[in-house]
């Protein structure tokens, strides 16, 4: 196993470890079964609309809590986007491109070493 050291990082040779795939197949997949749960929601809002009215006060909580939850995974998925492209840098680097992987990882690293230099202090 090959060790480089950048910025006081170490990247190991990441020849075995898995391919981490962009997020866009996932947020497809995502966007189509919430598609799915809205259509079948139309299709019984007679019932539910009764249910519904049973109960407005928990329900709308209910409702509001899980709109919440959607926009927060959501949201999630689409932030993997940045670390994804980070760690996809890390498989390419090679010894021709130090700079540019130092930067790369000065970017990335810096809100860590700035906490810990605050700890430090």
């Amino acid at each position: 196993m090959t060790m480089s050291n950048y910025s006081h990082v170490e990247t190991h040779n990441l020849a075995g470890t898995p391919n981490i795939k962009k997020p866009r197949r996932y947020l497809i997949r995502m966007t189509i079964f919430v598609g799915v749960a809205l259509a079948i929601a139309a299709f019984l809002f007679p019932q539910i609309q009764s249910a519904f009215l049973a109960n407005k006060l928990l329900n709308g909580l209910i409702i509001l809590v899980l709109l919440f939850g959607i926009a927060f995974i959501f949201r999630q998925v689409l932030m993997l986007s940045g670390e994804i492209n980070w760690t996809h840098g890390l498989r390419r680097l090679d010894s021709s491109q130090p700079r540019r992987a130092r930067r790369a990882c000065w970017r990335r690293c810096r809100p860590y070493s700035v906490k810990a230099a605050d700890r430090c202090a």
